[in-house]
């Protein structure tokens, strides 16, 4: 009994907190909460748009397409070209 009461009296723990602690935990989380919410906002903002611009991303990439076909075309002609010389 005697150990077990010694145990209980090792691991009290002592009620006492600094409120400069209390203090820094509260701005810390209202803090992050803060970050949150203007990080959703920004991610929202991304979202709305990116869908709005997502026929844009397939006009360059169609845009991309033609001018590898251009640039194909054109090394083929000059191929043509330098083999007629």
């Amino acid at each position: 009994m005697t150990n077990k009461t010694n145990m209980l009296t090792k691991w009290q723990w002592d009620r006492k907190i600094p409120i400069g602690l209390v203090v820094a935990m509260i701005l810390q989380t209202l803090t992050a909460i803060w970050w949150a919410a203007k990080l959703d906002t920004r991610v929202v903002m991304q979202e709305e748009w990116f869908q709005k611009n997502q026929h844009l991303a397939e006009k360059v990439f169609r845009l991309e397409e033609r001018l590898i076909a251009i640039h194909e075309e054109i090394n083929e002609l000059e191929a043509r070209f330098n083999h007629v010389k």
